[in-house]
């Protein structure tokens, strides 16, 4: 086993991927050394490959997360765990559910701004385990990271670059919940589950809808569909798509990349909103269905929200006509109290923080001695997707459909670390 100083662990190629080799690019510059592995794919055999000093995940809610990471031998069998929380706003009933339960109160916490930190504190966190960082995704905004280019996207996915896009950002990955995964949710503090998925159903039903109309219309633009990473393609999605030539459903690329290059967009119910802004496109929220009080994420329902085709027909005749549009104002000005700055570089900010943790043992976790029997059926399942990747029959396997469609190898982060500025 090898000894290094920082693991990363990240989830979902899009949301996550390139804050993580932002901060082991700033890592390995100042002398650590610093490894990368993805949740869900290879992860269960760096648990057996490597012994790091200071574990960084992507979430830690509660014992049964903490039991998970701690199958990670640290050094000395000891670890410490900084929780990137790359989850920090969601739906109001949700909330606690985000927030670290039982002993994950313990590990390191990074917190984009002060609504999560406040949050962090009302639940018993130690405001010295919490480092304030800002967003790490939203660096990637700053003038020195290059911007996308309108006429490369155009050529990579067959778009028009002459006409104006409409970006449509999916984030209904409830609808697929399974029965037990919707039961297992609830049991940790995620409530009203089953109402999520009916809200999500009911609302993308009618905004699928709507955008058959839109294209109906003859509205001469090009239409982007970005499902949520782990959002399901659906059979409707696919029909649109091969019904008008002017619709496209396309999961690759950061979405920060497609909102610096699309003229609108509309979001249900996303946080990536605040990315839109940050491109300086406008941005709105499709609600064809009204949100109860305990589904609504603060920040989200101050954007300027489409209520009904009508209103949606009407905002696509504006664009048309090129008359200016803007998000609306008290949305962008809260945007600080949950991200934090805008001039703050989260990713240098949550590398410091790292550092400094080398010589702090106050708040280490003991290992577990030895893997339990869990570890070692993941172990073998991790083989068993590589060397059916290699086959090339991963895909073929439908439980893994999410994990297919977002698997990022070793040559990817590699390619990705020489691209990004530090």
């Amino acid at each position: 086993m090898k000894k290094i100083d920082v693991l990363i662990v990240f989830e979902h190629r899009n949301r996550e991927l390139e804050s993580a080799v932002r901060i082991s690019k700033i890592l390995k510059q100042n002398g650590y050394t610093c490894e990368i592995v993805q949740s869900g794919w290879n992860e269960a055999i760096a648990q057996y490959k490597w012994s790091p000093r200071t574990l960084v995940v992507p979430w830690c809610y509660d014992d049964n997360d903490l039991k998970k990471w701690l199958q990670y031998k640290g050094q000395n069998n000891r670890l410490n765990i900084v929780n990137l929380h790359c989850e920090q706003l969601t739906f109001s009933d949700a909330i606690e559910f985000t927030l670290p339960q039982g002993e994950a109160k313990k590990t390191y916490h990074c917190s984009w701004g002060n609504y999560f930190t406040n949050n962090l504190l009302k639940c018993g966190v130690e405001s010295k385990t919490i480092i304030q960082t800002g967003s790490p995704r939203l660096d990637f905004f700053k003038p020195f990271f290059q911007k996308a280019k309108k006429e490369e996207h155009a050529y990579k996915f067959g778009l028009n670059p002459e006409k104006k896009w409409v970006f449509f950002v999916g984030n209904f990955s409830q609808m697929y919940l399974s029965k037990s995964r919707v039961e297992e949710l609830e049991k940790r503090g995620f409530s009203n589950m089953k109402q999520s998925v009916e809200l999500a159903t009911n609302s993308f039903e009618i905004i699928v809808d709507w955008i058959r109309q839109i294209l109906n219309d003859n509205y001469d633009f090009e239409y982007i569909y970005r499902p949520h990473p782990s959002e399901k393609i659906n059979h409707k999605l696919n029909e649109l798509e091969k019904t008008y030539k002017n619709f496209h459903v396309i999961k690759e690329e950061e979405i920060r990349k497609w909102y610096q290059i699309c003229d609108v967009a509309f979001v249900w119910c996303s946080t990536s909103s605040v990315e839109a802004a940050y491109s300086g496109i406008p941005v709105f929220s499709l609600r064809p269905i009204e949100f109860p009080d305990n589904k609504k994420i603060e920040l989200v329902e101050l954007l300027d929200q489409i209520k009904s085709y009508n209103d949606l027909k009407i905002l696509m005749n504006s664009i048309l006509n090129g008359d200016k549009l803007e998000s609306n104002r008290d949305f962008l000005n809260r945007i600080s109290f949950y991200y934090g700055e805008k001039d703050t570089d989260a990713c240098k900010k949550t590398s410091q923080a790292i550092i400094e943790l080398f010589d702090n043992f106050e708040n280490q976790f003991t290992c577990k001695g030895k893997k339990n029997v869990n570890s070692f059926i993941k172990l073998v399942n991790a083989c068993i997707k590589i060397f059916l990747k290699k086959l090339n029959l991963l895909k073929r396997i439908k439980k893994w459909e999410i994990l297919n469609k977002d698997i990022v190898s070793k040559e990817e982060i590699e390619n990705l670390g020489k691209n990004i500025e530090i």
